[in-house]
């Protein structure tokens, strides 16, 4: 193939291809520093916590993704990916989000290369390529996912390698190299994610098997045997390194209560889905034609492309590898129907087969059957019917900022800030998510509402994190714990301070008020709140507002004490906990990481009376008491 002729026959497609390829390049380096909080955090989240660890306490092989209590290790795949990332952002000093997410993109990209080299074993025509690299890079599932922080786009990788060494394999059973790297390449494809790769594996095994025997006629019985044995080794070791790790996982997960109760066996349900949903047609439909058809492949023209080739008169060898294509991207549907339906990241795995039908169909077919002139037409409207789905959908998640306004980021500040280095805490009503955890840098225990000892933990926190290091307890439950719960818990034998946040109560130690001198300021700000009222049936007493210093150098307060003082000049100290005010952070040109808010809740077990309420902040060491005040009363009723 003379290169300028076919760039110029194929001008079109070439175009395109780049266009597509620049305009997804540019999503995720523009977007690749942003937190991992957008669609499926939990997951993104999971995997970067690893990443982070690896960076601050080094690679393990039983590696911690210290969200589930101690001794911090639930490990489910082989960190391969992880260790790439730490390694990077460690080396060249780059933000772990961007590296991330930069990481995960240059892997989809790599799939390029294995691609190239089959479409040449394949004896497929050049232009298949641009197609694929159109529809592909075009698709939301790629342009999204692809540039996420998650391991999808290596296993990929390392699947896509595979099957081109079981390609090289296939026309020459006799390359050692071939089976070799097909070994070696399954086996990392499988260790980084075994949903990726045991699909695949399942349907090259059938295909190796059905090879064998249409040769077995015309083959001698020993080399046939040899074959069998050979092929068969190809399979059995990378199935048998799975399973080895899967085993040596669910061991290591039995250390830990929250492990023991997410080994293999505990999910087999969740992972495998139940036979009615693998039945169900309303599954399957949201599975082929929602969720692959029409997000990725312009729907019912996709589905035209992709059976057209079946109803012309084309060469057996087209036919065969489009069907072998279409029954990759659905036996992964089949086989972890749950996984695929509840998660929308899970078609990485297997979108992309549907893609290279696609592109067989265009560059093989349409293109000889109808023309290039509608091959093209074909392609850009897949194009633009993936770009429309992409702005619709996932546009504005790709571009989304987070500040204070989020609750993770807003949680995950205070309490990075609140707890030194190697304090650790406890949350309630975020799953077992590590959004917490990364956003805050600290190891914690964040409690599942299945978790089997879930009261106990309400009862005794510290029991579920290393000994004296409980620096903080987290709840965003509607349920419990609620404020009761903490209140008696962080008043008894501790001195704790109570806050709110975006729905979340949060207690860490507080600071004792002794400091004898104390500057009359003016201050900007605000006491918003200062009210009883009833959570749960118990009653507390609510403080929330803003406060900052009245010179530009002097905005920002290092703590903030509630005071209450009664008719005969008593005074009470509350240390407040500073939490995020973004209209006040706009209105002051603040970043949005500054906590110019304030938040306190106490029991309401004051002696009934008319209370003053004040504000004072601390500042570079000195104590200022603010002339904003709020007068709150509290009547025999209002005490619990």
């Amino acid at each position: 193939m003379k290169a300028w002729p076919f760039f110029l026959k194929n001008i079109f497609f070439v175009i395109i291809a780049c266009v597509v390829l620049l305009y997804s390049g540019y999503l995720a380096v523009a977007f690749s520093s942003q937190p991992p909080l957008d669609a499926h955090a939990f997951r993104q989240t999971q995997t970067s916590l690893t990443a982070y660890w690896f960076i601050h306490e080094g690679f393990k092989v039983f590696y911690e993704t210290p969200v589930g209590g101690p001794p911090w290790v639930i490990p489910f795949e082989f960190p391969l990916y992880q260790m790439i990332v730490a390694f990077v952002s460690k080396f060249f000093s780059v933000s772990l989000d961007a590296t991330g997410r930069v990481v995960s993109y240059v892997f989809l990209l790599l799939c390029l290369i294995p691609i190239v080299s089959i479409n040449k074993k394949l004896g497929l025509s050049g232009s298949v390529l641009f197609i694929f690299v159109a529809v592909t890079f075009s698709a939301p599932t790629y342009v999204y996912w692809g540039r996420s922080f998650m391991i999808e786009t290596a296993a990929l990788f390392f699947a896509i390698v595979a099957i081109k060494y079981f390609v090289d394999f296939f026309y020459d059973s006799k390359s050692l190299k071939a089976i070799s790297l097909f070994v070696v390449f399954s086996s990392l494809s499988i260790l980084q994610k075994a949903t990726t790769m045991a699909p695949i594996l399942c349907f090259l095994s059938l295909v190796f098997l059905i090879d064998v025997l249409n040769k077995a006629p015309s083959a001698k019985m020993i080399s046939m045997g040899k074959r069998v044995f050979i092929g068969g080794l190809c399979f059995v070791v990378p199935l048998a390194i799975g399973v080895l790790w899967v085993d040596a996982t669910d061991k290591i997960k039995l250390l830990s209560p929250l492990g023991s109760q997410l080994t293999s066996a505990a999910l087999s349900q969740w992972n495998w889905g139940s036979v009615s949903q693998k039945l169900s047609l309303g599954v399957w439909y949201k599975l082929v034609w929602e969720r692959s058809l029409v997000t990725n492949i312009g729907a019912a023209l996709g589905l035209f492309i992709l059976i057209f080739p079946f109803f012309v008169g084309i060469s057996r060898k087209v036919k065969i590898i489009i069907a072998c294509s279409l029954a990759l991207g659905l036996l992964p549907f089949l086989l972890f129907t749950n996984l695929h339906f509840i998660h929308n990241y899970y078609q990485t795995a297997n979108m992309i087969f549907f893609m290279y039908a696609v592109a067989i169909s265009l560059g093989e077919v349409v293109l000889q059957q109808l023309g290039r002139a509608v091959a093209g037409l074909m392609l850009f409207l897949v194009v633009a019917s993936n770009f429309i789905q992409l702005d619709q959908n996932y546009l504005s998640q790709i571009k989304k900022t987070f500040g204070g306004e989020n609750r993770d980021i807003a949680v995950g500040g205070i309490l990075k800030r609140e707890l030194p280095r190697g304090m650790q805490f406890v949350a309630f009503g975020n799953d077992w998510s590590s959004s917490f955890s990364y956003i805050s840098q600290r190891k914690s225990f964040t409690v599942p509402k299945w978790f089997a000892q879930y009261d106990q933990v309400i009862s005794d926190p510290e029991k579920f994190v290393e000994k004296g290091l409980l620096g903080g307890v987290v709840a965003c439950s509607p349920e419990r714990p609620n404020v009761a719960d903490l209140i008696r818990w962080s008043s008894d034998g501790r001195s704790w301070k109570l806050g709110e946040v975006h729905g979340c109560l949060i207690a860490t130690p507080q600071r004792t008020f002794d400091v004898k001198e104390v500057q009359q300021a003016n201050c900007r700000g605000g006491i918003d709140s200062a009210m009883i009222e009833d959570r749960s049936g118990y009653k507390v007493v609510s403080f929330a507002g803003w406060v900052a210093g009245s010179n530009v150098q002097d905005i920002v307060s290092d703590s903030v004490f509630v005071v209450l003082s009664t008719q005969d000049s008593k005074l009470f100290y509350f240390e407040a906990l500073s939490v995020p005010r973004i209209d006040v952070n706009k209105k002051l040109e603040l970043p949005s990481s500054v906590d110019i808010g304030f938040s306190r809740i106490i029991a309401a077990d004051l002696k009934p009376g008319e209370y003053e309420v004040r504000i004072v902040r601390q500042s570079a060491g000195s104590y200022q008491m603010c002339q904003m005040t709020k007068n709150i009363n509290i009547h025999d009723y209002d005490v619990n």
